[in-house]
Order: structure tokens, then sequence, then C-alpha cells
């Protein structure tokens, strides 16, 4: 009998696919940490920006419109953390599940 690339000694193919998920959900994890941080540093650019015009109505203006955008951004970085964490628990226990029985 003709053996498959996809057969493998030690992972079926089911567990293959639950370390991909594992993998995938690291590299969000890490993609939204990254993307919180530049998120946080926008925010301070903005802060340091508008203290030095103390109550003007155009930079109050300009900090609530650039505050609302990042707001947009949290929104989708919490998404992509919670379904980074989604991916690594659902992938750790697709390999669990499957796991060889001796």
């Amino acid at each position: 009998m003709k053996k498959s690339f996809l057969s493998n000694k030690w992972l079926n193919l089911k567990q293959m696919i639950g370390i991909l998920c594992i993998v995938v959900g690291i590299a969000a994890l890490i993609y939204a940490i990254h993307s919180a941080n530049r998120v946080s540093s926008a925010r301070e650019d903005v802060d340091k920006f508008t203290g030095f015009f103390s109550k003007n109505p155009v930079t109050e203006f300009g900090k609530k419109s650039i505050g609302e955008k990042l707001d947009e951004y949290d929104a989708q970085i919490r998404i992509l953390f919670i379904g980074g964490l989604v991916f690594i628990l659902g992938g750790a226990g697709t390999v669990f599940y499957f796991r060889k029985k001796k």
C-alpha cells in the first residue's frame, strides 16, 4: 500500500491542522500586541502635539477626531487579540483530542 505524504508516524492530519491553528493564533497575538503598542504611541504623540496649544478649538477638534479613529483601531485590535486566543485554544484542544493513543 502506498503511503500518503500526510501520513506521519508522529502526527495525523487533524493534529497538523491543530498545530497550524496554534501558529496562526500566535502570529495574531504578536500582531495585536505590536498594533496596540503603535496605537498607544500615536495617542502619546497626539497628546504631546496638542499639549502645546491649550484650549484651542481647532486642536480640540483634531484631538477628538484622531481619538475617535484610534478608538476604531482599538476595537479591531481587541478582536484580533481574542481571535488569536481562540485559535490557540482551539488548536491546542484539537492536538490534544486527536492525539494517538498507545
